[in-house]
């Protein structure tokens, strides 16, 4: 089981995800700067925050699996 905290994270940034590629795939049909990697940036932060909380949750899993 995850921790509740992290899955509304995980499923938080993964909207934002969606919602960034779909503006790219708007953006790319009308030549708008979305297509021209304006998001990258954010991108990359959301993906770096979501490795982090499956870091955390990783580490929870085996804190736990080894308290068992």
């Amino acid at each position: 089981m995850h921790p509740p905290r992290g899955n509304a994270g995980i499923e938080r940034l993964h909207k934002r995800l969606e919602w960034i590629s779909e503006e790219e795939a708007r953006s790319a049909l009308v030549g708008g700067i979305a297509a021209q990697g304006s998001f990258q940036p954010e991108r990359d932060r959301i993906i770096q925050r979501s490795d982090k909380l499956l870091d955390e949750w990783t580490a929870l899993i085996k804190a736990r699996n080894r308290q068992e």
